[in-house]
């Protein structure tokens, strides 16, 4: 059966699309787990849901619109956390809602438009087309190049704002960076374990990493790895047994934290 499986293009798409989300929430899941942004990753997340119901609206690819809102309210709310710390929780939660909300309306009002909203709140990996698999590479792509380039700045971010500022280097413009390539991160990861789901698979890994491992190269290459055998797992046990596969690799990322946990202490 898994043969017959594997010649199917849809679940070949599948695979790649499993391959690139693991590499880069690996490595962008550290940032997001050492600087302490899952809540405002969460809100991203939720947010460019506006941006997919504005798009299919419109008629255009809902991940370009998914892109260009994820991109949008991340500058929105970089600004608000650099600006005005205090009020930054209630402001991402409303920004939050507001994504969440205008893309459902925009969802319903949109004449002959009848597809389950449930694949963008909890992913549906198995549905990803050609099209949104380059746009993915694309992203994947960039992100990494990002990384690579500015490693040391975004690590100075994550552990020791001062030092980045003493060496006379913009604080302001290398967090908004982070955050850009964490929203583009969160618009790879929609489509595999959707946007209720992904902050799991961007904060479990990196946590488990983090029990074994001391240095930023050590917990991504460790992250990385458990990225793509739980979303491997996932993606089997759902084909398997016909489950969910976003829900199906969170249970597996959860009881793999669990069992490493407890082995660990």
């Amino acid at each position: 059966m898994m043969y017959d499986i594997l010649q199917q293009t849809f679940f070949q798409h599948a695979i790649i699309a499993v391959i690139l989300s693991a590499i880069i929430s690996g490595i962008i899941g550290t940032f997001v787990f050492v600087k302490r942004l899952s809540f405002l990753s969460g809100g991203i997340a939720h947010a460019l849901l506006g941006g997919v119901g504005f798009a299919v609206f419109i008629s255009i690819n809902p991940m370009i619109g998914a892109l260009i809102a994820a991109l949008l309210f991340t500058l929105i709310m970089g600004l608000i956390k650099l600006k005005s710390p205090r009020n930054e929780e209630s402001i991402i939660g409303a920004l939050w809602a507001l994504g969440m909300s205008t893309g459902i309306i925009f969802l319903h009002i949109t004449p002959g438009y009848h597809a389950d909203i449930g694949s963008w709140l909890f992913g549906n990996i198995l549905m990803i087309s050609r099209d949104e698999l380059i746009m993915l590479m694309i992203l994947v792509a960039i992100v990494i190049v990002v990384v690579y380039l500015f490693y040391r700045p975004l690590v100075a971010i994550s552990f020791d704002e001062t030092l980045l500022k003493v060496r006379g280097l913009s604080f302001s413009l290398f967090y908004l960076l982070l955050l850009m390539i964490i929203a583009a991160t969160v618009v790879v990861m929609v489509k595999s374990v959707g946007l209720i789901l992904l902050i799991a698979m961007l904060t479990i890994p990196p946590a488990i990493s983090a029990q074994f491992a001391r240095s930023i190269p050590a917990i991504m290459g460790i992250s990385v790895v458990i990225s793509l055998l739980v979303m491997f797992l996932g993606l089997f046990f759902s084909v398997i047994w016909n489950l969910p596969a976003g829900a199906s690799t969170i249970l597996v990322a959860s009881l793999a934290f669990a069992v490493t946990t407890a082995f660990k202490r």
